[in-house]
């Protein structure tokens, strides 16, 4: 490679001339060829700069231009990562599944009324609730009397016998298949009357 600077008319001024070698050196020192040898400034019988990195014969006057060492870096590989790495398949049957417990909307004791009063002589006393929506399988209807479970059917009827005479309080639960109670009625109050047959009163004689 060689470049060369010719002698420029009358109007060219040593600042100028100063300027255009720099700028000759600064396109030698950007081209692939000065990092594998020296640059030599040779001048011609016409007074003309040349600046190559071709050695000058041996007749002619050259000087050797010492440049600055270039800055060079190491390119580092960067590894991406490998997209197949990033999918993880999880089977569905190991997520934990949660369970949907039903909302019921209304749970109640249909008959007798609350406050309701019964005449049965033997103690049998019937009862009737009422659910909504209908019980979702797997779950029954428990019947309180006085707090205390008597019958878990999935009927909404339930029969008591032999139940004390007096005041008692009625109520009915949902539970599961477990017998954890999901709802529990309002208690109704029911008032049980219970006739004996005692002795024949003795007429007094006149």
């Amino acid at each position: 490679m060689r470049l060369i600077q010719k002698k420029l008319p009358t109007l060219a001024t040593p600042r100028t001339g100063f300027v255009l070698v720099l700028a000759l050196v600064s396109l030698a020192m950007a081209t692939g060829a000065t990092a594998a040898g020296k640059i030599y400034r040779t001048v011609d019988e016409y007074g003309n700069v040349a600046f190559t990195d071709v050695p000058p014969r041996a007749d002619q006057s050259s000087v050797t231009v010492e440049l600055d060492p270039l800055n060079s870096f190491e390119t580092k590989t960067v590894r991406t990562p490998d997209v197949r790495q990033l999918w993880i398949v999880q089977d569905k049957a190991d997520d934990p599944v949660e369970a949907i417990v039903p909302e019921y909307e209304f749970l109640r004791i249909k008959s007798p009324s609350n406050d309701a009063t019964v005449r049965n002589n033997a103690g049998n006393l019937s009862v009737a609730a009422t659910v909504s929506p209908r019980l979702q399988p797997g779950h029954s209807l428990r019947l309180l009397l006085d707090g205390s479970p008597q019958q878990t059917s999935r009927n909404a009827e339930f029969t008591l016998s032999n139940v004390d005479r007096g005041t008692h309080r009625l109520s009915v639960e949902i539970v599961d298949e477990a017998g954890s109670v999901l709802l529990t009625s309002e208690a109704s109050v029911v008032h049980l009357m219970r006739y004996s047959a005692g002795p024949a009163r003795a007429t007094p004689h006149r």
